[in-house]
């Protein structure tokens, strides 16, 4: 804020770079928010400018106070041991103790630093032996008030006794809520233990208060070697500072040399001083507080006066806004004596506060002294100013305030300009005083510390009821007690002001005094404490403590009592010795080890031993009456044995008793850690003392001694009878562990020790398993394995391996089944796998089709006699000729000798056929395939060849050969003689073929001859008329030789129907003939084809043309096709018939093409007709388009197909369609659907879309198909005339604007022109020119490290005009940096929203750049727009902030007052700091169950059901728990804050553990109810009484009386309330059963009984804390309980029944609190 009339400038500071660095932590510190000008730095080149902008004179004096300070605390940082101006103070030191808390070390006078308290620590004290802490209240040399606390150290070398000297100043500066200390010793230092104590007390302070309302403590000392030896120190405890604006704010506070002043003005030049020191008279500047009576504020009458004479002089004073300053001339006011005076208006909270008038004075002192910081003067005055109605507070304390409050105001706001501020009393005011004698107090006791025994603490620490004790005596004289084992001290804290030092030390004294310490050192009499260790709970106060001695500690009598009865039991100590017989010996053995363990369990000296050797003795050792109960509790032992038999068969109890002695014997179950007796009569038995303990011996025995019987089964009894079998049980039966036992044949007993058992069980199982049957397969995928099959066996010899081998059928693979016993088939399947596996195969080629015939018809038996004799299996196949040297496989028949006759000559056809039908005859050829061992398979290959060699074949033709018949070929070949067969058979009906050895077929030749000459006959002429076939289907058949013939005979057709056939030739040819014509042409018929209509018209329609008579003969399938009503097939035979309708139903083919519904638009275009008819111009197609929906295609099936290819390629083409269409240019896949901006697409009838893609440009093209086809080329050529520009940009501020705040404009721009343009943030070393700024702290001096680059996509020229016209507005584009501490109070919502109201022609942009600083952009007009309401904003923030913070710490503070939050550390519980507390407090009466603040530097997660914390650093939870602070201890400590209530009534969430517990308790006795509502009753006045009355009653009554329970009381509505305020009245009590009092149930439905519902069915029952006492039973007219047998007094209470009370009555007011209201609905049962 300026004053009217002030004239602006502008200013430059040149600084270094260093001091540009400190400038901006110095900003940090020194509030430039309040200042009058506004400054600003930058860096230049290499050094720092600083402009400051204000009025002339303001600026004037900031530029040399800011040259000054950068000067003086720019040498301390820099050497940091630099003699400061004007003192010999230097810093030495700067250590980090915890959160919040500093340390700092100077060198020299104490007396010139401004804090809230002096420690001075003296080495003088005469307070006997310990350490004494005093506190006084008085005026520094500065003016300011402060406390002064004086340490004095009787005894310097306890280092822990000054330790806590030291702990008890900083305790109490805490609790009195001071923030700086500062320490200094009065004394020369002989030693380190003072610089010890010092650290060491504050290291404890700093453990048990983590987070304590004390920020700072200084160290001060003149001499060197006393800060050395302190440095030193705590150099060992804390870190070094490492927080530069801590450092910086410490700097500054020494530095400040402001004196305050208060006066007494009277006119010109005339003041008096009221300090005892002189002063200077006139002042800078004086601030006078414009107090109207409209703003309803009751100041005094000389503020008033003051008011009404300003406004008399300027009237327009009254005009002024809050916070307007006006400038006055300053002989209008003489008394203040001053070179300007300043009128400034308070704001409304500052004269009618919410609070108290003291926060209305505070507030009225920092609005004048925060109006004169800012202006650089040195020094200001201010009216004394007090409230009309101060009350009893006497104008002292008003200055005490006004003082403290200018004290504040410059710790907070340190400075090094600042020198005077007078507080002026004016005229009309009290008479002048001395202002030190209204501050300064008289001298209180802080607290002393004490050395003490620490064995002493340490019975303290154990005993509460001794430090009870301690605590009375010392609260009465006003003082409370703390203990500290460790340091070996006590330390008494004053809680009474007036407590008084003698009369510590005499009330500590004289209860010191009540208790003795004795060290006791005799053998004897510590053993006999060791066994009596119950003697000591016989005497209370007694404790026992072992150190390198034995010490007691206690009461004097008492313990003098306990040492009487302790040395008593020492001296009755006497040991003795006695033996007995110990038989039997495992009996008892059991019974002394029984013994010796109740011994060790009770604690009893006695030893007990037992001797085996015989005979055996038993010897106990001890006490004798300990001795004499040992042997009788032995007797007793041995006589309580119990037996168990054990449940073994006979087999084993035989076998038991067999290796009695050896294997068995009594102490079998002692070895195993068995208490038990093995024990061999008429049966096996267990003895023992614990039935347990024989189970678990029983269980043993069970496991050992095993039995097993295995079952042989029926097909392996065989193996039993043989020798294996009896040399396997003998010799498994020879061992001592095992006894066996054959019963029959069919199962063997085996009896022994386990594991034997076992391992025998397993042996006899193994034996019977090798000779159990087995069937094993061998599988061989081999080929010529597969195919030799059965054959192979015939090859083996397997007959040694003693099993059966068979081949199983398989036509995939080979497998072999191998049976037998399983040790034969295991042992064999090896022998048989690698015969396998050694067989070859061998091929021997066929050339000669008669050989091939030969061996697959009579020279069948000679193939497999010739492969039998050489141990091999022959097949024959078929097998490629470069195959025939046996490297390939073949296809294979079955081979010659494995069929019959008829079935090798039909295979032969068969074969002969497909070799003509495929091919194969020059291209495969026949192959004997040999199987069998390599060498067998050699020999057979040489056989073959010798046989081949001689092997021949003649043909012989003739006519008459055509009248053998089969059988004369049959006797023919049997009959000539031959030494191998004979091959005889036709190659045509009147050709014979003959093969084998050479001189057979001579010798069939020769007979065959004979034969021909003698056979000739008659030739005849038949005539056949066939009555129902046609003539045209005989003569087609016969042409095309589908009729059968037989040579010599011949045929000749007639023309004309029917049809006739003259057969001619010998009589036997033409009558099988014409039986072969009749019964070919008897089968003759008509079938009609199975076609669609359409197919019928179509062949009929292209009859004579495609189709005839003979198409199905043409086609090589003897049928005719005929039309008449409908098409038909007639042949001779069904299957002929079907397949030719099987060929003309695949010739004429049908097919419906069914048109889509997404193209049927594309049939009613003049194209489709022009398909149509172009298709149905070929004869071979006919097309029938009955709807739009389906299309009959009828015609040949090529054509068809083709037909059918075009109409869907037509109707594809018309189809959707989608394509994408992909662009790998970098530039172009970052456009994405902007593209569209830029390109003229729209004639090309196509939907383009941009896929999403991060990598390319990905289009989809949709429409119709060929559409999209013709569109593709378009759109790359379209793409590929696209150009990518780059414009760089030199600042980083152009690339966040245009990414943020600009980016429309940008994008605006480019639309403009058709580009699409992209901002692209580049990381480039070399892109911008910068000077780095190493710390960062500086805003102006930052390297532009980084660079943005603007993409352009368009046309060549569309581009050009783009980049020019960002050009222009770089030009014009300006940024700006604004600093100051309240910008984080703003969000970026209402900066953004301000730039957006604020006029622009452009957007306007804004970045942080750190918590404190905002860089603003655009162009420049728009800039300085927003800068103007940027500064306005952050100005009016300013004030709102001090206000608030104000505000907030003010309620704290009172909050503090009335509740305080604790939290669990190592030392106990611990007080959180003001401002934590505040926030807790808020959340917790907020009823949240969650919350989450600031606490030590980090966020803690509170949990407030649990009273829990969890603190994220190390990772810790810790309790929490709230505090009342009430007016009266007693209150309850859960209660919350009762807010100036009398009666408060707290609702309890359901959730939370209180409220739980009382639901359960609840519904334990009162099942049926459901709960509404919990609430806790608060009333502080019944409570108080209540616990008075509790108080007296537990002293009254004996220990172990139960004084207190938790009942329940059912009431009316109407009555509820009234109980609630002035609690169970016995007034109103009425006749009962057991008494006429106030009656209280245990169980909660008896008192619901009693609950009357209200209106809405809500009943009420207390449950209430009621004093029952001692009771007794109760009668109908007893109106006081009645008196105690022998005077002891009355009874506190009456109940129902005496042994198990259910209702209890009393009689007086105050015994019963009703704690809960609990509202229930539902009836009582």
């Amino acid at each position: 804020m300026h004053p009217e009339g002030s004239c602006a400038t502008t200013e430059v500071l040149y600084i270094t770079s260093a001091e540009q660095k400190l400038w901006g932590q110095l900003m940090g510190v020194l509030s430039p928010a309040l200042w009058e000008v506004k400054a600003s730095g930058r860096l230049q080149r290499e050094s720092g400018v600083i402009s400051l902008s204000g009025s002339r004179e303001v600026v004037s004096r900031a530029k040399e106070v800011i040259s000054k300070l950068l000067i003086v605390v720019g040498s301390m940082a820099k050497t940091n041991q630099m003699v400061l101006p004007q003192t010999e103070q230097r810093a030495a030191g700067f250590f980090h103790l915890s959160k919040g808390l500093d340390l700092f070390l100077w060198e020299g006078e104490a007396s010139r630093f401004r804090v809230d308290a002096v420690v001075s620590i003296s080495l003088k004290g005469d307070i006997g032996c310990g350490n004494a802490v005093f506190a006084q209240r008085l005026l520094s040399q500065q003016g300011s008030p402060c406390i002064n606390f004086s340490v004095f150290l009787s005894q310097p070398q306890m280092v822990e006794l000054g330790a806590g000297a030291v702990k008890l100043v900083l305790e109490a500066a805490a609790q009195k809520g001071l923030q700086s200390l500062l320490m200094s010793l009065t004394d020369p230092v002989s030693s380190t233990n003072q610089a010890k104590a010092v650290a060491l007390g504050i290291e404890a302070f700093r453990k048990d208060y983590p987070a304590p309302s004390l920020k700072t403590i200084h160290f001060v000392s003149s001499d060197r070697d006393d800060v050395a030896a302190f440095r030193k120190e705590c150099e060992g405890h804390w870190p070094v500072g490492t927080s530069h604006r801590d450092q910086l704010r410490s700097m500054l506070l020494s530095l400040e040399r402001v004196k305050t002043e208060v006066v007494s003005g009277y006119g010109t030049k005339q003041k008096v001083s009221l300090f005892s020191q002189p002063y200077r008279c006139e002042t800078d500047v004086a601030v006078l507080p414009l107090v109207l009576e409209s703003d309803g504020m009751g100041w005094g009458l000389q503020s008033l006066a003051i008011t009404h004479k300003a406004l008399k002089i300027v009237p327009q004073a009254v005009n002024l806004q809050p916070e307007e300053i006006l400038l006055m001339s300053s002989s209008v006011f003489p008394e203040f004596d001053c070179g300007e005076l300043y009128m400034v208006r308070l704001k409304g909270s500052q004269l009618r506060p919410e609070g108290t008038l003291e926060q209305a004075v505070r507030k009225m002192v920092r609005s004048c002294l925060s109006a004169f910081y800012g202006s650089f003067l040195e020094s200001i005055s201010f009216p004394f100013v007090e409230p009309a109605d101060p009350g009893l507070a006497g104008k002292g304390e008003w200055l005490l305030v006004m003082l403290e409050e200018i004290d504040h105001f410059l710790k907070e706001f340190p400075n090094n300009w600042m020198k005077r501020v007078q507080v002026v009393r004016l005229p009309g005011q009290s008479a002048p005083c001395q202002v030190g004698d209204c501050i300064t107090t008289a001298v209180e006791l802080v607290g002393v510390c004490h050395p003490e025994d620490p064995l002493f603490l340490q019975f303290l620490k154990e005993s509460p009821d001794a430090f009870h004790q301690f605590e009375m005596q010392l609260k009465e004289v006003g003082c409370g007690i703390q203990m500290f084992p460790s340091w070996g001290i006590l330390m008494f804290s004053a809680t009474n002001p007036s407590a008084e030092l003698y009369d510590l030390g005499t009330a500590f004294q004289s209860m010191r005094e009540k208790y003795l310490m004795h060290c006791e050192t005799r053998t004897d009499v510590m053993e006999a404490l060791l066994e009596q260790q119950t003697l000591v709970n016989e005497f209370k106060s007694v404790r026992i403590f072992f150190s390198d001695r034995m010490w007691l500690v206690g009461l004097c009598d008492e313990l003098a009592s306990f040492l009487h009865c302790l040395f008593r039991v020492a001296f009755q100590r006497q040991v003795v010795s006695w033996e007995g017989s110990a038989k039997p010996l495992g009996r008892c053995t059991i019974a002394k080890d029984v013994l010796v363990q109740e011994v060790l369990k009770s604690g009893t000296l006695v030893t007990v031993e037992l001797f085996t050797k015989p005979p055996p003795v038993i010897r106990f050792w001890g006490r004798r009456h300990r001795v004499e109960e040992a042997e009788r509790r032995f007797e007793e032992l041995l006589s309580g044995f119990q037996v168990l038999p054990l449940p073994l068969s006979d087999f084993q109890s035989h076998f038991v008793k067999a290796q009695w002695g050896s294997l068995f014997h009594h102490d079998f179950f002692l070895e195993r850690g068995i208490p038990s007796v093995l024990e061999v009569s008429e049966v096996v038995q267990v003895a023992g003392l614990d039935l347990g303990a024989m189970k678990e011996a029983e269980e043993l025995f069970l496991e050992h001694v095993c039995e097993r019987t295995v079952e042989i089964a029926e097909e392996v009894k065989w193996a039993t009878v043989c020798e294996d079998w009896k040399e396997l049980l003998h010799g498994l039966g020879s061992h001592q562990e095992i006894a066996l036992h054959t019963i029959a044949s069919s199962q063997v007993t085996i009896v022994g020790v386990c594991p034997h058992v076992t391992r025998v069980e397993q042996a006899i199982r193994q034996y019977l398993w090798d000779n159990s049957p087995m069937e094993e397969r061998i599988p061989s995928d081999r080929p010529e394995l597969v195919k030799a099959q059965q054959n192979l066996l015939r090859i083996t010899s397997w007959e040694h391996l003693s099993v059966s081998i068979e081949v199983l059928p398989d036509s995939r693979i080979l497998v072999l089944q191998v049976s037998g016993i399983r040790k034969s088939v295991q042992k064999a399947i090896p022998v048989v796998k690698k015969y396998l596996d050694s067989l070859v195969l061998g091929k021997v080629p066929l050339r000669k089709k008669s050989l091939r015939k030969y061996f697959f018809g009579p020279g069948a038996a000679v193939l497999q006699e010739m492969a039998i004799r050489q141990h091999c299996v022959v097949t024959m196949g078929i097998q490629d000729v470069a195959e025939c040297s046996g490297r390939g496989t073949s296809s294979h028949s079955d081979g010659p000798g494995q069929q019959t006759m008829a079935d090798r000559l039909k295979f032969l056809e068969f074969v002969e056929l497909y070799i003509l039908t495929v091919g194969l005859v020059k291209n495969r050829l026949w192959v004997i395939d040999a199987l069998g061992r390599e060498n067998h398979v050699s020999l057979l290959k040489q056989d073959l060849t010798s046989f081949m060699a001689r092997f021949r074949e003649r043909n012989i033709h003739s006519e008459a050969i055509a009248t053998f018949s089969d059988q004369f070929l049959k006797e023919l070949r049997s009959g000539t003689s031959h030494s191998f067969p004979i091959d005889l058979h036709r190659l045509k009906d009147d050709e014979l073929q003959i093969c084998g050895l050479q001189e057979d077929v001579e010798n069939v030749l020769e007979a065959i001859h004979a034969k021909i000459e003698e056979c000739q006959a008659e030739w005849i002429e038949v005539v056949a008329r066939y009555e129902k076939v046609p003539y045209v289907f005989v003569e087609e058949f016969l042409v095309h030789g589908m009729l059968p013939s037989n040579p010599p005979a011949s045929t000749e057709i007639l023309a004309g129907d029917p049809a006739t056939v003259i057969f001619k030739g010998p009589r036997r040819n033409v009558v099988e003939l014409e039986r072969c014509f009749k019964e070919v042409l008897g089968g003759f018929r008509v079938r009609p084809v199975s076609l669609s209509h359409l197919q019928s018209q179509f062949v009929k329609a292209q009859w004579g043309s495609l189709f005839h008579k003979d198409f199905f003969l043409g086609q090589g399938v003897a049928a005719l096709l005929e039309i008449s009503g409908a098409i038909q097939v007639s042949g001779l035979d069904l299957g002929t018939m079907k397949k030719a309708e099987e060929l003309i139903v695949k010739h004429v083919c049908e097919k419906t093409m069914e048109i889509p519904e997404e193209v049927r638009w594309a049939t009613e275009r003049e194209e489709w007709q022009e398909l149509l008819h172009r298709l149905e111009s070929h004869q071979e197609v006919a097309l029938h388009h009955t709807s739009s929906s389906l299309l009959f295609v009828v015609g040949i099936c090529p054509h068809i197909t083709e037909v059918e290819q075009s109409v869907k390629e037509y109707l594809e083409d018309h189809s959707q369609r989608e394509e994408r269409l992909n662009v790998t240019r970098p530039e172009l896949a970052l456009v994405g659907k902007n593209l569209f901006h830029i390109m003229d697409w729209d004639h090309l009838e196509v939907n383009i879309q941009v896929q999403p893609d991060s990598q390319i440009l990905a289009l989809k093209v949709s429409g119709v198909q060929k559409f999209v086809r013709e569109a593709i080329p378009v759109i790359k050529t379209d793409l590929d005339s696209l150009v990518l520009s780059k414009l760089p940009l030199k600042k980083v501020a152009l690339g966040e604007y245009f990414s943020g705040a600009g980016a429309e404009t940008l994008h605006k721009m480019a639309q403009g022109r058709h580009c699409i343009a992209r901002l692209e943030m580049q990381r480039s070393p070399g892109c911008c020119d910068g000077v780095a700024d190493t710390d960062g702290n500086g805003e102006q001096g930052l390297a532009e490290i980084s660079c943005a680059v603007i993409h352009a996509v368009g046309k060549q020229r569309d581009v050009t005009l783009f980049k020019q016209d960002v050009a222009d507005f770089l030009a014009e584009f300006h940024e700006e940096t604004v600093c100051s501490a309240e910008l984080p109070a703003f969000s970026n919502e209402a900066l953004n929203d301000l730039c957006k109201n604020t006029p622009h022609q452009f957007p306007v942009a804004l970045c942080h750049l750190r918590e404190k600083a905002v860089r603003v952009c655009g162009s420049r007009e728009d800039v300085e727009n927003v800068l103007g309401a940027i500064y306005a904003k952050i100005e009016e923030a300013t004030h709102t902030k001090i206000e608030r913070d104000h505000q907030e710490w003010l309620e704290s503070k009172l909050l503090r007052e009335t509740v305080q939050w604790h939290h669990m550390t190592d030392a106990g519980w611990s007080t959180f700091d003001t401002a934590t507390n505040y926030h807790l407090e808020k959340a917790y009466r907020k009823k949240k169950t969650k919350a989450q603040l600031q606490w030590e530097g980090q966020e803690i997660k509170i949990d407030l059901l649990k009273n829990e914390a969890f603190l994220p650093s190390p990772g810790a939870t810790f309790k929490l728990r709230r505090e009342i602070c009430l007016w009266d201890k007693n209150i309850a400590p859960h209660w919350e804050a009762m807010d100036q209530c009398l009666v408060k009534k707290v609702e309890l969430q359901k959730n939370s553990e209180e409220y739980q517990d009382i639901l359960k308790n609840f519904y334990r006795t009162g099942s049926g109810f459901r709960i509404l509502k919990v609430e806790r009753i608060q009333n502080r006045y019944l409570w108080v009484s209540y616990c008075w009355k509790r108080s007296w009653m537990e002293k009254k009554n004996p220990e172990g009386v139960q004084n207190e329970r938790i009942l329940y009381h059912g009431t009316c509505p109407e009555n509820s309330r009234s109980i609630q305020e002035i609690g169970f009245k016995s007034a109103c009590r009425k006749v009962g059963l057991y008494g006429q009092g106030i009656y209280f149930a245990k169980d909660a439905v008896r008192s619901a009984f009693y609950a009357k519902p209200d209106s809405e069915g809500h009943r009420f029952v207390f449950q209430t804390r009621v004093l029952t006492g001692e009771y007794t039973g109760g009668g109908e007219k007893m109106v006081l309980p009645p008196m105690k047998p022998g005077g002891k007094g009355r009874y506190d209470s009456l109940v129902d029944i005496l042994s198990k009370p259910a209702s209890f009555v009393t009689f007086f007011d105050d015994h019963a609190y009703p704690e809960y209201l609990i509202t229930f609905c539902g009836s009582p049962p």
